[in-house]
């Protein structure tokens, strides 16, 4: 098989297999950029190459665990399916992810940054991203169908892991959303690319947050899926559970819904020190002695 009849046959069992869009384009991307690294086409190479290319990913490209699995996942496919081979996966393992707790933003900061947006429709997008939680790639797949007004929800459809779910409409995203309505009439896609039309681009819509972040003011490091965080992490301090919290995000396991409860303004936090228990030292404070 040549290079390209290999990432062909991967797209069309990813399809046979209903992988989302993104899945399919970012794995039959790993895939391609992995033949290209050795120029040769993936069936005539195996465990080796695999390995030494997922070393070089860690070692030299220093990218992230995360990324890394993700080229192993697409490989893996590519052999298991694609090629039928059946590989050694302990050989192959997988890195540990060390997920850190990101900065959140507060309200008057959302607000700010909301308030920032170059346009109306990338405040609109951004509304949805914090006021709904929708992921980045949800925003930009939404259609004018998918909005239900008089059930105040949006429909997502293939959502991460393909999966169709209800989100949250509030009332002040449906009031802007009408306004942008009026002046925009999008066609078919909710939001629409504003010269070449069709489907919003993702990297559009996170230069425009990048953007609206840094003329408002705010100090603090995020992206667009940031939002995302902001929005279940604030709704956990107004009280409502995990579980209500898994549906609205269109989680799996309930285990990855408590990660929010690390970023949540926690009561741990506000016990008291037992340093400011100490007993008062009698007389005059001590000073600090400087060793320079």
């Amino acid at each position: 098989m040549t290079k390209t009849e290999v990432l062909q046959k991967l797209t069309r069992d990813l399809e046979m297999r209903g992988r989302s869009i993104e899945t399919i384009k970012e794995y039959t991307s790993k895939v391609r950029l992995f033949q290209d690294y050795f120029g040769k086409s993936a069936d005539q190479m195996g465990e080796k190459e695999i390995l030494d290319y997922l070393y070089y990913l860690v070692a030299e490209k220093k990218i992230s665990p995360q990324s890394v699995n993700t080229y192993n996942s697409a490989l893996r496919f590519a052999y298991g399916i694609t090629l039928d081979v059946i590989l050694n996966y302990k050989k192959l393992p997988r890195l540990k992810q060390n997920r850190r707790i990101p900065q959140i933003f507060t309200k008057e900061e959302i607000r700010k940054i909301i308030d920032s947006a170059d346009s109306k429709i990338h405040r609109v997008m951004l509304m949805f991203a914090y006021g709904s939680g929708l992921r980045l790639s949800e925003i930009t797949n939404l259609k004018a169908s998918d909005i239900e007004s008089g059930q105040m929800r949006i429909l997502v459809r293939q959502g991460k892991g393909n999966r169709d779910r209800y989100a949250m409409l509030p009332q002040s995203t449906l009031d802007y959303l009408r306004e942008y309505w009026r002046e925009y009439r999008p066609k078919e896609w909710l939001f629409e690319a504003p010269r070449a039309g069709g489907r919003y681009n993702n990297r559009t819509l996170q230069n425009a947050f990048k953007s609206a972040l840094r003329r408002s003011g705010v100090k603090k490091q995020g992206t667009i899926h940031t939002f995302r965080h902001c929005f279940a992490t604030h709704l956990y301090e107004n009280g409502h559970n995990l579980l209500a919290l898994k549906k609205l995000l269109g989680h799996v396991r309930i285990d990855t819904t408590a990660w929010y409860t690390q970023l949540a303004d926690s009561e741990v936090l506000k016990i008291k020190s037992p340093i400011d228990t100490l007993p008062k030292k009698k007389g005059r404070p001590c000073k600090m002695v400087s060793h320079a």
